[in-house]
């Protein structure tokens, strides 16, 4: 760690005790973002995926973007608050894989050593797209090292469980779900779904839940241990949750038995599980871009979202309140993904064909040295004068 990034850190540490805690300086830090970074990335397409890495402790500092057929790993916290590109990778056409656009990205949560030796305390990014394949790249190596195939459609979603870092859930625009031992690095499954848009696990980690485009919830019960027999359920949606027909193209499960359901025409609630009661329900003006996803911190409190016209928000889980509004300078594009950072200080936003708005709540310690430069501003006014 550098002298900026202790600088930074103890100045946070300051602020988090002087304004009464982390959730007072992260709705704090909400009420004062301001856009400071914006990235152009080089492969001329839409980002279609931007994750914060929860999944791994101490790898915080890292976001991951895919867009076209590129990956690419930041750091963002890099010298206190910069950003910096610490890994990047291709998925082009090689012996083992076609290669092709990148469709879905996830955080792997750390297994046991004797399970999978090296990958203990290793931050790992699982990706997958139009090539049927699941790539995981590990950022101490800063290559795949594990490459899964089998599916025989383009994946389209992934499912890390925080409860079974070894089993890791693809869905492919076939509509067939499969579920993969990451230590055997054998699949299990598939299971055939119908209209099926999105993919997730349930709060307690026991079955998989799955959206589809004609507005229903399935839930997927795994059972057996070689071959999985799939027990399906249609789950009713609450009417006080305003779900229609709409496609549900995006599921999260939260901290606190909470699932997450946002819908593509932007309507959006929190239900508890499993009875699926609403705790909050609200509505994203001027709807949301088609499987744009959502973003929510690792204790599931505050969930981020963008609209058709470029603009983002960012929600109390609990009560559904908007806690913050953030719009782009010139560029008003659909959002296409999001990532918010578990202290609230960053949020991160993917709109146009490349562009990735990184808007920032900067804190004291950026406070005092734009006072002192003000300061010393009008110390040079005055002297020449």
């Amino acid at each position: 760690m550098n002298q900026g990034e202790t600088q930074s850190n103890r100045a946070r540490e300051t602020e988090v005790k002087l304004l009464g805690g982390l959730d007072a300086y992260r709705r704090h830090a909400l009420a004062n973002l301001r856009l400071k970074t914006v990235i152009k990335e080089s492969h001329g397409g839409a980002v279609t995926g931007l994750a914060c890495c929860s999944a791994t402790p101490g790898a915080g500092n890292l976001v991951a973007s895919i867009g076209s057929n590129h990956a690419t790993v930041y750091d963002g916290t890099h010298l206190a608050d910069h950003v910096s590109v610490a890994v990047q990778f291709v998925n082009s056409a090689t012996a083992h894989t076609p290669g092709g656009n990148l469709r879905a990205a996830t955080w792997l949560h750390p297994m046991p050593e004797t399970t999978e030796p090296g990958c203990h305390g290793n931050a790992r990014l699982a990706i997958a797209g139009d090539d049927a394949a699941v790539s995981i790249i590990s950022m101490a190596e800063a290559r795949v090292t594990t490459l899964l195939q089998g599916h025989v459609a383009a994946v389209t979603d992934l499912a890390a469980n925080p409860s079974q870092p070894g089993a890791l859930a693809a869905l492919s625009s076939d509509g067939s779900v499969a579920l993969w031992d990451l230590g055997s690095e054998r699949q299990r499954g598939p299971c055939s779904t119908s209209h099926a848009a999105s993919l997730a696990w349930s709060p307690d980690g026991e079955c998989l839940l799955v959206g589809t485009r004609r507005g229903k919830l399935w839930k997927l019960s795994p059972s057996g241990s070689a071959d999985i027999a799939w027990d399906k359920t249609e789950l009713p949606l609450p009417s006080k949750a305003g779900f229609q027909s709409a496609a549900l193209d995006c599921l999260r499960p939260l901290q606190g038995g909470r699932l997450a359901i946002k819908a593509a025409d932007g309507r959006m609630a929190v239900l508890s599980w499993p009875s699926l009661e609403p705790v909050a329900t609200w509505r994203v003006p001027d709807g949301t871009y088609p499987g744009s996803g959502l973003a929510a911190t690792p204790d599931g409190n505050y969930i981020a979202v963008g609209n058709m016209l470029g603009r983002s928000f960012v929600h109390c889980t609990a009560t559904g309140k908007c806690l913050a509004a953030v719009e782009p300078v010139r560029l008003h594009e659909p959002v296409t993904s999001v990532a918010l950072s578990s202290d609230c200080r960053h949020l991160w936003v993917a709109l146009g064909l490349g562009f990735i708005f990184r808007y920032e709540y900067l804190g004291a310690l950026e406070d005092d040295k734009e006072n002192s430069a003000n300061v010393e501003e009008d110390t040079n006014r005055s002297q020449a004068l």
